[in-house]
């Protein structure tokens, strides 16, 4: 039987084990040691292996690349495939869609290997191009300030704007709330910077106080997402030159039924 791994922090692992499933393919994800139950439990719902490995997000990926090169198994990675960002860009396609066939002004993104704003950037660079948009939407990339390497990359490069405070000291090694976006080492940072200039966008960073905050400000407004999730809205809400509601998206990525209990 055709094997696949990946590694993962439970929602893109929940992906390639439904489809793994469905076309009869064992499936091995390797997640972090801190993924939240529901998220393992989803991952083993659809038939996969699931590999808890101690530390952060980084070493789940080394084991699973171990696994590999042990194994001779397929490595069903979303950060190295070219081709899944191919997938995400229709992200870019149905938000053109649901606000009646036009491009916002900006949209924020949660970030952490990239994979949903480098496939945006394509999504929407497409669309310009068969001039179905005037512009590129400005795309804002948010991170955990605790895992903020592109904020530090922006910074160290003279590059940086809004809110993007530095890690305080002992902090920036992937511990954080947004599970989802806990990459401290990104394989494709030099791309993400590029598309956030491109467009004229910025890095922007969230504290674990205002992502918790935002959280339950969300659900308050009867919408549950997990905490990577509302990273979104934690940015846009400590963003010093936010703008208005009507010409920005914040992408929500993941639903909150997934994650641990409110804080």
């Amino acid at each position: 039987m055709p094997r696949l791994v990946s590694d993962s922090s439970g929602n893109a692992g929940a992906s390639i084990a439904a489809y793994g499933g469905r076309a009869g393919m064992a499936v091995e994800v390797f997640v972090p040691g801190a993924t939240s139950e529901k998220k393992v439990a989803q991952l083993r719902g659809y038939g996969a292996t699931v590999h808890r490995v101690p530390g952060p997000r980084a070493q789940a990926a080394s084991a699973a690349i171990d696994h590999v090169e042990a194994t001779g198994a397929f490595y069903a990675s979303h950060v190295y495939n070219p081709l899944f960002h191919h997938g995400t860009k229709t992200f870019a396609f149905e938000l053109w869609e649901q606000l009646g066939r036009r491009l916002p002004e900006t949209v924020l993104v949660p970030a952490g290997n990239g994979t949903l704003l480098i496939g945006a950037a394509i999504g929407f660079r497409e669309l310009v191009a068969a001039g179905l948009g005037e512009r590129l939407p400005r795309l804002v990339a948010v991170q955990a300030q605790r895992c903020a390497p592109l904020a530090l990359a922006t910074r160290a490069a003279g590059q940086s704007r809004g809110r993007d405070a530095p890690p305080a000291p002992g902090e920036g090694a992937g511990e954080t709330i947004a599970e989802g976006i806990a990459i401290a080492e990104p394989a494709r940072l030099a791309q993400m910077l590029e598309v956030v200039s491109e467009s004229g966008g910025t890095v922007l960073t969230a504290t674990e106080a205002g992502i918790a905050s935002a959280r339950l400000a969300l659900a308050a407004k009867g919408v549950d997402v997990e905490p990577t999730a509302a990273v979104t809205y934690a940015g846009w809400l400590e963003w010093t030159e936010a703008p208005g509601p009507s010409s920005t998206v914040l992408a929500m990525t993941g639903a909150g039924l997934k994650a641990g209990g409110y804080c």
